[in-house]
């Protein structure tokens, strides 16, 4: 993770927001969306670290496309978008452009780290 700390910080940010969707999905209409949010987590942490091991645009591409088109149907709707769904649409904005340009982020922002 050091090497690549965009995808990092991706990585962890991916990781609160499941759990914190898994838990407010989980209160508000119980336990039958857990297993696909679960399953949505996990590929998600596995893409992740194949990505940490060897780089590959093709995972790069998987990922941005996933977050882009999750955040579609939410911008179709957003004059009318309040609390969470806004907060949902706006982290796949965020992620979509660090996974995305996470080679440029590193450059400009850690480079004299490295």
């Amino acid at each position: 993770m050091n090497t690549k700390p965009t995808l990092g910080l991706a990585l962890i940010a991916t990781i609160l927001f499941e759990i914190i969707l898994m838990f407010l999905v989980y209160n508000k209409i119980g336990a039958t969306n857990l297993p696909t949010q679960i399953i949505r987590l996990a590929v998600q942490i596995t893409l992740f670290l194949i990505l940490f091991q060897k780089p590959s645009k093709v995972i790069l591409y998987i990922l941005t496309i996933y977050h882009v088109f999750v955040a579609i149907p939410l911008l179709q709707r957003i004059s009318s978008l309040e609390g969470i769904p806004l907060f949902v649409l706006i982290y796949h904005i965020i992620l979509t452009g660090l996974i995305f340009f996470n080679v440029n982020i590193d450059l400009r922002l850690f480079k004299n780290r490295q």
